[in-house]
């Protein structure tokens, strides 16, 4: 495929000695061949070249100004700036409206062509890409019909995939139907039951509802999103005509058993899953109204399981185990605050299972710090407890002192934990202060990390371990040095340091003296 090539230069025998060399052996087919910027800008809207070869400087309107009308058009077009005229700032402009190339007259035609040639590669790959992301595109938009779990793990996680699916999240409602057939063998041959997917999808469009169909195998799914505007009845009004709509489709077009289950309408895509989950639970009752059914959960179920949601999210569960158990009781009180402030307040059993949820969160990290998860409620049963509480402000007492009460007790727990492993640091480095005392060993030695045992012995001593270590050393030198007449070298060696010269400008920046003179006072 020839791409199309546009030269423009004021002079003409440097304008018609370009447009005759053999640009057609490169791949290229010379367009236009103008006298100045304003008449190439309107050849370039009539042919629309792939690259532009310019001269800078032209009468009327030069090569810069068709740079910066080409640019802001057709940014995808190449340019190539041919001139004798070597400014820098003329270069400088070139170059901050994206030229691609800017070479010098007088021109050599294989240079020319090597920096040609190298935009016509990149634009012919460019295509290609071009042609490889549609065609990708393509295959993505027909195999979406296989994307339920994909669709359903994008939305509980929280991630943002709404344009992939044209949906509109900020003021919707979500709802599910599904399509179970009884024989996990629908047909003999599967794309039978594809053929009958298709069909009753293409059947669905008439209704001028956002749909969302998912094929897997002998289970039809259909998402819908409605307008938070639309009347609640309406949306149960819609989701039953879609579902006559497919009963009558399989009625008339296929002998196999099936059941339509038709699962809550719920207020956002958090809740997507429990579209789907509760469609499915749907089906369960088909053994009790028979084959070739459509069933609502809401006949069966009256309780929608989002309002029954805790009244906090993961992500706030989490916040307040960690708070917990970093015995930060500011963050705590902030979190049940949260959990007890909305607006509106959510049914006091509500709370309970929240509440519940969130003493269950506590046991287990009283059991991680090693204590008696009993030591909460003793014996007596937790939901016991919870349920005693008849109102809310009791409730929020109960959550509020547990949690302060646990949380203190785990930092007091903590802090005479690093205590005790910081004096036995201690004892470590007072027995074996000339051999073993690396910071590294000791962990070995207490089955700590050497990074973790840093940080909380720098916390519990206000000063690093090695410091620690250096000035036990010191405080041993000096009892060696007061009370024995070993030699300097000697005493260097015994508190752990083979280099006497380092040993005595250690001791003279720790002490203010020499050993010598520390001897001698």
């Amino acid at each position: 495929m020839s791409l199309k090539l546009l030269i423009a230069d004021d002079e003409t025998l440097i304008r018609e000695g370009l447009a005759s060399l053999d640009w057609e052996h490169y791949g290229l087919n010379v367009v236009a061949a103008c006298k100045n910027g304003e008449e190439a800008f309107e050849m370039v809207k009539r042919h629309h070249p792939d690259i532009i070869l310019s001269d800078i400087r032209m009468p009327k309107r030069d090569g810069l100004w068709l740079a910066e009308n080409v640019t802001a058009v057709f940014p995808e077009i190449k340019i190539v700036f041919i001139t004798s005229y070597s400014d820098f700032e003329y270069a400088q402009k070139a170059i901050e409206l994206g030229i691609a190339e800017y070479i010098l007259k007088p021109i050599e035609d294989e240079p020319l062509f090597q920096t040609v040639c190298k935009l016509r590669d990149e634009i012919l790959e460019e295509q290609h890409q071009k042609v490889e992301i549609a065609k990708f595109k393509s295959t993505v938009a027909e195999s979406k019909h296989f994307l339920k779990s994909w669709f359903l793990n994008r939305f509980s996680n929280n991630e943002k995939k709404f344009e992939f699916f044209a949906l509109h999240p900020e003021n919707s409602y979500y709802a599910a139907i599904v399509v179970r057939f009884d024989s996990d063998e629908m047909s003999e041959v599967e794309l039978d039951a594809f053929l009958k997917f298709e069909k009753i999808v293409y059947q669905l469009k008439d209704n001028k509802l956002k749909i969302i169909p998912f094929y897997d195998g002998n289970l039809f799914t259909f998402f819908f999103e409605f307008s938070k505007s639309k009347e609640l009845l309406a949306m149960e009004s819609a989701l039953y005509t879609v579902s006559n709509q497919i009963k009558d489709y399989l009625d008339e077009y296929t002998d196999e058993n099936y059941t339509i289950g038709i699962g809550f309408i719920q207020p956002g895509l958090t809740y997507i899953n429990d579209c789907y989950e509760t469609a499915l639970s749907a089906l369960n009752y088909s053994s009790y109204l028979g084959a070739k059914q459509i069933i609502y959960i809401k006949d069966f179920e009256p309780k929608n399981p989002a309002s029954m949601q805790p009244t906090y999210n993961p992500e706030l569960n989490t916040a307040y185990l960690n708070a917990i158990k970093a015995g930060n009781e500011s963050d705590v009180e902030d979190i049940i605050d949260s959990i007890f402030n909305q607006s509106p307040l959510p049914p006091l059993d509500d709370l309970k299972r929240t509440v519940l949820e969130l003493i269950i969160g506590i046991s287990k990290a009283i059991a991680e710090a090693g204590e008696d998860p009993k030591i909460l409620f003793n014996d007596t049963d937790v939901w016991s407890v919870v349920n005693k509480c008849e109102d809310h402000d009791a409730l929020y007492q109960l959550i509020k002192g547990v949690s302060v009460v646990v949380s203190s007790r785990l930092s007091d727990m903590r802090n005479n934990k690093n205590a005790a492993v910081v004096a036995k640091v201690k004892q470590i480095v007072e027995d074996n202060y000339a051999e073993t005392a690396s910071l590294d060993n000791i962990a070995t030695q207490i089955y700590l990390s050497p990074c973790y045992l840093s940080v909380i012995f720098s916390k519990e001593t206000n000063m690093t371990f090695k410091d620690y270590l250096i000035q036990t050393r010191i405080r041993k030198a000096k009892e060696l040095l007061e009370n024995t007449n070993m030699k300097i070298y000697e005493v260097a060696k015994k508190v752990g340091y083979n280099d006497a010269r380092y040993f005595s400008d250690l001791f003279r920046r720790i002490t203010g003296k020499t050993p010598s003179q520390f001897r001698n006072e």
